[in-house]
């Protein structure tokens, strides 16, 4: 439809050759942007329409809901040699959601290897960081990447400088090149600080803006739920102590919304490196007594803060150990004429497949040994119950 541009209604910025002027001619329905300067070959460029300078004519005078972001490329580069011009990692990042290189081919970053995650079970990768002096100064737009590769094991140490060369994707909302085509150990490394947060976050956009990145959280936490702990290795972390329902702690309406909006910016879900669920006899982050209890505490904690479909997570790159701040109460024997009554649940509790076959069953545990360890912590609870 026909519109009205204001000044500075766009923005062309590219990794070599940087922001472009241009020169504007037709309207109001269509136009054309003729940059004043030559792109360079091979280099990734980014058109931004600013949503607040383009207005429509109908009467309305209504301006775009929202920015509008498209990409393209100058042809494919040449991989080149370390110090070569490469595309920065805060341009594939953005300062949305989204990549706005999304399905770029061909894209080459460089920068330091910030954490790996490579081998067995492991996250099939690793990710880099933008080097401190070829960081913008946008706070909106992160300076790490997930490099999705298996093959150079034998390249990837942390703190390495890379170059690496493929296709810039989503996994599951973590912005990450796939389909490497070429890399190279530039020879020379470089130390990465962590960047600190601190919780609550203002807002749980916030996250986005670190994606990737070497994090660091001077605040003592507390876990403030275990149910993945099993399933998936990960723990939910708070700042101080557990968070609790709004409407447990508030009345429900307003002051619940607020409450749980707080409760949100206060967390972080502490994952364990992994690709898959825990296929160990025990799940990690587990105290000398093979248990965790909400409410245990941890300080000092540093890692890769990743996204996924659920959400944002801490990928731990140093040891995480719990102090037991919420010991278990020791069982009172029952007051006279009392009678003790105890409930357990045994919803999961399958013999193989009940028919002679083994395990897995429908449900329950995958095998004999698991299906052992369960039965005994079953009979230790019922007997540690006391229950009449």
């Amino acid at each position: 439809e026909a519109v009205e541009v204001g000044e500075g209604w766009f923005d062309i910025s590219c990794s070599q050759s940087l922001v472009h002027s241009a020169t504007q001619s037709g309207g109001p329905s269509n136009f054309t942007l003729n940059p004043q300067s030559n792109f360079a070959n091979g280099e990734q460029c980014i058109v931004t329409l600013l949503a607040s300078q383009i207005t429509d004519l109908d009467g309305l005078s209504q301006p775009m809901d929202a920015d509008y972001i498209f990409s393209f490329g100058t042809g494919a580069p040449a991989f080149g040699v370390c110090g070569d011009p490469a595309t920065p990692i805060n341009m594939i990042q953005g300062s949305g959601t989204t990549s706005p290189l999304l399905g770029a081919e061909a894209v080459i970053v460089e920068g330091v290897v910030a954490a790996s995650f490579l081998g067995e079970d492991a996250l099939e990768g690793f990710f880099l960081q933008e080097e401190r002096d070829e960081e913008d100064s946008i706070t909106q737009t992160s300076e790490g990447i997930f490099i999705q590769e298996t093959s150079l094991i034998g390249a990837v140490s942390v703190g390495a400088v890379l170059r690496v060369q493929g296709t810039i994707t989503e996994r599951a909302g973590l912005t990450a090149l796939i389909d490497v085509r070429a890399a190279q150990n530039c020879g020379s490394t470089a130390a990465l600080d962590p960047q600190q947060i601190t919780l609550p976050v203002p807002t749980v956009l916030t996250w986005e803006s670190l994606e990737g990145m070497l994090v660091t959280f001077p605040q003592n936490l507390s876990i403030t739920g275990s149910s993945e702990l099993g399933s998936a290795g990960s723990i939910d972390l708070a700042v101080d102590d557990r968070l609790f329902e709004p409407t447990e702690m508030v009345a429900p309406g307003e002051q619940a919304e607020v409450l749980a909006d707080l409760n949100d910016r206060s967390r972080i879900k502490l994952d364990d490196g992994r690709s898959q669920s825990p296929d160990l006899p025990l799940p990690p982050y587990l105290g000398p007594d093979n248990t965790v209890r909400t409410g245990d505490g941890v300080k000092g904690v540093v890692g890769i803060l990743a996204e996924s479909a659920d959400g944002y997570r801490i990928q731990p790159t140093k040891p995480i150990i719990f102090s037991r701040e919420n010991a278990r109460p020791s069982l009172s024997p029952p007051p006279e004429n009392m009678i003790r009554a105890a409930l357990l649940d045994t919803g999961g509790y399958f013999n193989g497949d009940g028919h002679g076959s083994g395990f897995p069953g429908t449900g329950g545990a995958v095998t004999a040994e698991e299906f052992s360890r369960q039965r005994a912590k079953i009979i230790k609870a019922l007997l540690t119950m006391e229950a009449h």
